[in-house]
Formats: C-alpha cells, structure tokens, sequence
C-alpha cells in the first residue's frame, strides 16, 4: 500500500486511538497473551512483536472506519439476522453492578495509575443492554450513559469466574462515534456453561487526549449455548497433507486445528525453500478474508522450522456458512524485523500456497 493511499484510506485519527493502541501494545508485550491451552508463545522474539502489533491495529482500526449511519441492530452487527437461533443465544436481561474498586493489571505503572482524573462519583458510564455467548464468543452490547456521552472506552481484558482471560478484546465504538459499543471475545477454549460471571473492565479516556479511572461492571450470563463438533477432513497433495481436525462451529464461529504433514523427503524439500507457512487463513467463497485469529503451537525445536500445527477461530459472516476456503499464508523464512505499526501494516501483500481448500462446516 503507498503513503497516498494509506492516507485516503485510513485518514488521521483521534487521538484516543492512538492512546488506546500504545497501552494495548505495551501491556500485551509486558505479559503474555497466550498462556492459557498450548505452547503457543515460543516464537523467536521479533515474531512476537511483529505479532501484538497486528493484533493491536486489527482490534483498533475497526473503530474509525467510516460508514454511513443508522439505527444500530445487535443481531445484524453479528450477521444473525436470519439465525432461528437468536432468542436462545441472546440475553437482554442484564443487571450489571459497578464495582467500587476497579481492577487494575498486576504489571500496570501505579504511578502512571495515580495522574488518572478522579471522577465525582461511581455513576455508570455505559448501560450493558444485550449479552450474546454462543459457545464460541461473547459479546458484550452497550450504550453510554449520559455520563459516558464525554468519555471514549475501551476494554483490553475480561474477568471470567474471576479468572482474567489472557485473549485479545476486540473494542468497537460505532466506526469512532461512541454511540454504541461492542466488546468481542474468543472463549471457546474455556468450555463454559452458563451461568457464568463476567466482569468488564473498562479504559475511559477524556477527549480522546487523557486517561480518566476505570471503570468495572459485573454480571452474569445465561443463554443456551451449544457447539457442534464436526467431521476431521483431509487433504492430501504432492509436497505435503493437509488435516483440519478438532473441528467445531457454533452460531457465530468455527475451530480447530491445521496439521500440515510431510514425508522425510519432503520436509528436506520444504527446508530448502526460500519461505515457511505463517499460518492458515480463512475466506469466504467469493474471497472475503473471515475475521481470523491463528495461533501458532510448535512440536519441536522452534529453530528447526517444524512449526507444521496452527489452533485457529474463525467469525463466521453468517450463520448459514456451509464451507470455507483454507489458504496457508506464506513469509520469508529471513523475514526482516518489524518494529511499528506502520511497518507492519506496509509489510506486503500476502501469497498462498497452492489454491484454496474447501473446507465443510456441515456435521
């Protein structure tokens, strides 16, 4: 993408943006998002920034894209318009209490803590109206409150049972708006059965240029969730075999794992190429990207370049999806370090091995 066109697309933005993307990236670089399940964290070091960065700019960006405006429907924004199953997986009944203390991350700066605004009182910044839990994500649903109305927020974490959840949260505020607020996350690998506790923390910012204090709701979920667990299919082909195995979907995401196998004499050839498999991607028939979050797991000496097992979920864009195409995304094995925001959002169209591979959704 050239600077021309980077600056039609993605013009100059507030500045709590840019506030919230520096305190996403230095907390999630000061502690490990990934410690729950598999080894998914031993990648060489600049991988992992290279990484965080990503997830920060895929979390934030969707924030300030401009679209036109109208009356914001819940299930819509979820692409379930059509589901028969919206009433068992929605809960519009919320009694959220706000806690008097806020909860703060153990590595936060306590003195950064103490320039934050103090405000008058605990009145609630933002009215939880509706809970969505599928046994894939959770999203969160809420308005501001007129004493939310002067604040912008942001949420980088969630309390599960009083378990912190070490996932990203996707924020988004109404393309920039704040009317309405939307907090995503991926909790399938918890197994959870309603009811459970959650507690959102919320980052308030003022004006988009300081930090206010926090602010955290608590209640409780209850909806009928339920997952399908779906056939483990194969793919084989002249250089290597393709398994997509511990498959399972539910009203609004799918999951598993990509196991890519090789003979010896092909994994001799694979190490001989000038570039390795980053990880799967996922897109809907007509070419649409999915919104994807993989996770690379490592069977091996990270250093041998065996990294063949990716955990991946997937948002589904509708809930009637019957497939998906599977691409594996390819880099160079002497990929050079990527240290901004900028860097990474210029790094490079992707390139795929090989054609896409259909994957079925159906039991």
């Amino acid at each position: 993408m050239d600077r021309k066109k980077w600056n039609q697309e993605y013009p100059k933005m507030p500045e709590a943006f840019h506030l919230a993307l520096e305190e996403t990236v230095k907390q999630n670089i000061e502690k490990d998002l990934y410690t729950q399940g598999t080894e998914r964290t031993r990648r060489k070091p600049y991988r992992k920034r290279w990484y965080l960065l990503g997830i920060a700019v895929v979390l934030l960006l969707g924030s300030f894209t401009a679209t036109a405006k109208k009356e914001f429907n819940f299930a819509e924004y979820l692409s379930l318009d059509d589901s028969q199953n919206i009433p068992e997986i929605f809960q519009s009944d919320i009694n959220a209490i706000v806690e008097k203390e806020p909860t703060l991350p153990e590595f936060i700066d306590k003195e950064w803590v103490k320039t934050w605004e103090k405000r008058e009182d605990d009145s609630p910044l933002l009215d939880i109206r509706e809970v969505m839990y599928d046994g894939g994500q959770l999203c969160i649903y809420g308005v501001p409150t007129k004493a939310g109305k002067r604040y912008q927020l942001y949420t980088h974490r969630l309390i599960i049972n009083g378990q912190t959840l070490s996932q990203p949260i996707d924020t988004w505020d109404d393309e920039g708006s704040g009317d309405n607020y939307v907090f995503t996350a991926d909790i399938h690998n918890l197994g959870l059965e309603c009811p459970f506790e959650v507690t959102l923390p919320l980052s308030v910012f003022i004006n988009g240029e300081k930090r206010s204090e926090n602010q955290d709701f608590t209640f409780t979920v209850e909806t009928e969730a339920e997952v399908t667990a779906l056939p483990e299919q194969e793919f084989i082909f002249d250089d290597y075999t393709v398994k997509v195995t511990d498959l399972k979907k539910s009203v609004t995401s799918f999951w598993g794992k990509v196991v890519v196998e090789r003979t010896r004499e092909q994994q001799e050839a694979y190490e001989k190429e000038e570039y390795r498999i980053l990880s799967p991607v996922f897109k809907e028939k007509d070419g649409t990207f999915l919104h994807s979050m993989p996770f690379s797991y490592y069977d091996g000496d990270v250093d041998e370049n065996k990294d063949n097992q990716w955990e991946f979920w997937e948002k589904l864009s509708s809930a009637d999806e019957k497939s998906v195409m599977l691409y594996l995304e390819l880099i160079l094995k002497e990929q050079p370090e990527l240290s901004s925001v900028e860097e990474v959002l210029h790094a490079g169209e992707r390139e795929y091995l090989r054609e896409g591979i259909e994957i079925s959704l159906e039991s």
